[in-house]
């Protein structure tokens, strides 16, 4: 991909605003743009609109999900931050997501109950049906898969293309859930910053040694 790509962050906000800063961070580490909306306009129809307009301006969407599923706009079923996804499907834009493992330190106020808790397992159903799908237990685990993914992504997709989100590929199971695994091919030379090979091929950003290249069948190679 071509320099200064614009990445859409989607995701609730006060609960995961300290990982939205480092994926922020991790996104103009790989000379792109993030592109975020931290505070909701006055109006639920400005609401709406700004953040469809912010997927249909942006080249990646990358999709955070925990324990909330969002602010639901009166006269609407859905919240605006699976308004946000729904358009990037349509839209046929390269789909980053990245969910919550069940590991990752939690607050009980992060947590919906209800019908929103019913909603968000019905998102996160559809999340793990319609993409490949990343886990993290911390804001630096998620801000090193980020880069990794965004790494892989400007390596191997041709800037002057937009595709769909990543085939369907083979599965392996984590936590006790059936995720697809990304058949990333490896860089010729490691990308800028990368610390260890894993032995499926791809690179771990990862700033210690402890659970580097996890869910990528372990370390290969140390590279700092």
């Amino acid at each position: 991909m071509a320099d200064r790509k614009i990445v859409m962050i989607s995701s609730t906000t006060n609960d995961l605003a300290e990982h939205r800063r480092q994926v922020s961070d991790a996104i103009l580490s790989q000379r792109m743009i993030p592109l975020m909306m931290e505070h909701l306009p006055a109006s639920d129809a400005q609401a709406i609109e700004v953040s469809l307009q912010m997927v249909d301006d942006a080249d990646v969407y990358l999709g955070i999900f925990a324990h909330r599923y969002g602010h639901v706009p009166q006269g609407h079923d859905l919240s605006i931050t699976e308004m946000e996804y729904d358009r990037a499907v349509r839209r046929g834009i390269p789909r980053l997501i990245f969910i919550m493992h069940e590991e990752h330190p939690i607050l009980i106020k992060d947590v919906d109950k209800g019908e929103k808790a019913a909603k968000l397992a019905q998102l996160k159903k559809r999340l793990l049906e319609e993409n490949v799908v990343d886990f993290f237990r911390s804001a630096d685990h998620l801000q090193a898969g980020v880069t990794n993914s965004l790494s892989w992504l400007r390596e191997t997709v041709p800037s002057q293309v937009k595709v769909p989100a990543r085939p369907s590929l083979p599965e392996r199971s984590l936590a006790g859930r059936t995720i697809s695994v990304p058949g990333k091919p490896a860089p010729s030379h490691p990308p800028h910053g990368a610390t260890a090979r894993c032995r499926d091929g791809t690179f771990s950003f990862s700033t210690n040694r402890s659970g580097a290249c996890s869910y990528h069948g372990g370390v290969k190679d140390w590279l700092a």
